[in-house]
């Protein structure tokens, strides 16, 4: 019998997809414009990869989706902290700085740059599914 979806499962998902979209704000407000071409290429291939790992997990292994919201009772007090950390520097303020270098123009990839690491994205979505 496959397990279903539960709340916390769902409460997972609405997490995912509002921290895809506050780093999406975030990016554009520290840039200050709406027009810069990879960003929007890169928070539309991010947003593609996430949301169809987790429309897999949620349809082939809903019990990922389910476990991942609930606390831990044995998680180390330096761990938490460390995982805070590590959730504000990867999701948030990596695109305040990447923003800010759009808008200040610090540094200048050669497009072709850019297709590599568009697969290096969405091969590590697939691998982390």
């Amino acid at each position: 019998m496959q397990t279903k979806l539960q709340k916390s499962g769902f409460d997972y998902l609405l997490k995912v997809f509002i921290q895809v979209i506050i780093g999406a704000i975030l990016f554009l407000v520290a840039s200050g414009t709406l027009t810069n071409l990879r960003g929007w290429i890169y928070f539309i291939v991010y947003s593609i990869s996430t949301t169809l790992g987790v429309i897999y997990l949620s349809i082939h292994n809903p019990e990922v989706l389910n476990e991942r919201v609930k606390g831990r009772n044995n998680t180390e007090p330096w761990d938490k902290i460390l995982l805070k950390l590590y959730i504000l520097f990867a999701f948030f303020i990596v695109y305040i700085i990447a923003g800010i270098d759009i808008r200040f123009g610090w540094s200048h990839i050669p497009i072709f740059y850019m297709y590599p690491a568009l697969a290096v994205e969405i091969l590590s979505s697939i691998l982390g599914i």
